[in-house]
């Protein structure tokens, strides 16, 4: 069997040199490798106790990341030195963010506790680096937004969705300390299209907020929205001129057909009763003899 490439068609975005740095504000990817076991987020160089040239972000990143699955983050020589790994391969050769998961607590983890444990704490951790992927360098400094939800999630055309949400800086691990937070300055939203895509038309909600974590309510008007399912993005930007990950939520326009359900009375059949029994008349012939 031959092995799988999964870096076929890759470039690179970091220079030959141990030195070189990736240019923060365009490199696009991620590389996770996931290991078993002690609870770690790894980020490089694994291979030297010199820092990575763009340690600050790989630690970022790795902090945040250990805030959804718990683990502790470290550079890999905190663990011990590890040459010719996949994630400083992976950083080194090609630019990309890499990093090493250790997951569980043994080689051999039970069914029960990877099901109940590992998976839903790293589920969350791996949703967060999709989201960053496109650009994580850079949004993983931005806030990020949670608690989305709406007030209804379908609505009449033209009426406005009522948008509840939380934007937070402050989610990372507390390991030594953690990592700086930011103020809340603004978020923005856009329907059906991000809004780094061409046409999404994204607005934006100026806050300038005095504290990391904000929770609000907005109303999003839905007028240019035909009937039918749409997706809200919301993104969140900090003091530091950081956007975040966006976060999305589904919702409907109606046909414009009313939203309260009407009632409608069950029809009560009307019961016909048995007829009785037919009466029978039954003639008995009776003979009379006369005598002469």
């Amino acid at each position: 069997m031959k092995p799988i490439n999964l870096f076929y068609g890759v470039k690179t975005q970091r220079g030959p040199n141990p030195s070189d740095k990736v240019n923060e504000l365009t490199a696009t990817g991620m590389f996770i490798d996931l290991h078993s076991y002690s609870r770690l987020v790894l980020w490089p160089w694994g291979y030297t106790y010199s820092a990575a040239p763009n340690d600050a972000s790989l630690k970022v990143m790795s902090y945040k990341f250990a805030y959804y699955n718990g683990h502790t983050p470290q550079k890999s020589t905190e663990l011990y030195p590890s040459a010719g790994t996949t994630d400083d391969w992976a950083y080194g050769e090609l630019g990309l963010p890499g990093f090493c998961f250790e997951l569980g607590d043994t080689f051999h983890q039970s069914c029960s506790t990877f099901e109940n444990d590992i998976n839903p704490r790293n589920i969350q951790a791996l949703l967060r680096a999709i989201k960053i992927a496109r650009l994580p360098y850079r949004l993983a400094y931005g806030p990020e937004v949670s608690s989305l939800s709406l007030s209804a999630s379908t609505v009449q055309p033209g009426q406005n969705l009522i948008v509840n949400y939380t934007a937070d800086d402050t989610l990372y691990s507390g390991y030594k300390g953690g990592i700086a937070s930011q103020n809340i300055d603004s978020i923005r939203y856009s329907f059906d299209k991000p809004s780094w895509i061409s046409g999404s038309n994204p607005k934006t909600i100026v806050l300038r907020t005095q504290v990391p974590k904000y929770s609000a309510t907005f109303a999003a008007s839905t007028s240019s929205l035909t009937p039918g399912q749409h997706t809200l993005f919301v993104e969140a930007l900090d003091g530091s001129g950081a956007w975040g990950p966006p976060t999305a939520i589904f919702f409907t326009i109606s046909d414009g057909g009313s939203l309260t359900p009407t009632f409608t009375p069950t029809t009560v059949p009307t019961v016909t009763p048995t007829p009785p029994p037919p009466t029978y008349t039954i003639y008995v012939p009776f003979v009379q003899n006369e005598i002469p």
